[in-house]
């Protein structure tokens, strides 16, 4: 399994890959007004960043997106989804056939609870993702079953990226080809981190300092890293490797 270290900062590339990291996701978002160089020189995943647009009330028009994948050559990118389904199936095709990049589809949370058929349009794809579950305060047990009902209706050869999915107990339980995170970044929001790093709830008087902020971030990065060797590990003793 790899495990995608969110970053938008270049320093944040030369610093996590001195500590070992070799996989990252990056936003076009963020990225728009330079060379993502830095960032696809890595094994690196470029993100819409129609999230982020939506919640600032920023439209990202297609047609830029598709320009700026061609124009720095970038391989693999995932599609600029918007609330509405149509649209964001106009997109994928859009930047299918203009952005020169293998456009990743998204399937959502939102799309299994209200039109779960949409897995169909998913299944001649060899790489997709699932979203919409990052900030949603949804039921564990219909989560579960959205992860559930991906798996088991795609093909096991399809790769499978969960946007923002690193709970232990979802890498453990279901077969993903890739996940990203950003919790590095702020090691003491996240509490399986405050206990892997055994920091106290308030980070505060802790963090006092760049030094101190510096060390919890990187023994976030190690914590991380472990988790992607023991999940890649613990499928391929169970005969998954990718």
């Amino acid at each position: 399994m790899k495990l995608h270290f969110v970053v938008s900062d270049p320093k944040d590339v030369a610093q996590l890959s001195a500590i070992g990291v070799k996989c990252f996701l990056s936003s076009y978002y963020y990225m728009k007004k330079r060379s993502p160089a830095v960032f696809i020189a890595h094994d690196t995943l470029i993100d819409s960043g129609g999230f982020t647009a939506r919640m600032k009330g920023i439209e990202i028009p297609v047609e830029a997106y598709a320009k700026w994948l061609k124009t720095y050559g970038v391989k693999t990118a995932f599609n600029l989804d918007v609330l509405d389904v149509r649209k964001s199936f106009e997109n994928q095709r859009y930047l299918e056939k203009y952005s020169g990049a293998y456009i990743i589809p998204v399937y959502h949370l939102s799309d299994y609870n209200s039109q779960r058929e949409l897995i169909a349009e998913f299944k001649r794809y060899p790489y997709v993702s699932v979203g919409g579950v990052v900030g949603e305060k949804s039921d564990p047990a219909v989560r579960w079953s959205f992860y559930a009902y991906v798996f088991k209706t795609l093909s096991e050869a399809t790769k499978v990226h969960g946007l923002g999915i690193t709970a232990i107990k979802e890498l453990e339980s279901f077969p993903w080809y890739s996940v990203d995170s950003l919790s590095w970044r702020y090691p003491s929001l996240y509490p399986s981190v405050r206990r892997y790093l055994r920091l106290p709830e308030r980070m505060a008087a802790y963090a006092s300092t760049e030094g101190d902020k510096g060390y919890a971030r990187r023994r976030g990065v190690e914590m991380m890293l472990d988790r992607e060797r023991s999940v890649t590990e613990l499928w391929a003793s169970r005969g998954v490797v990718w």
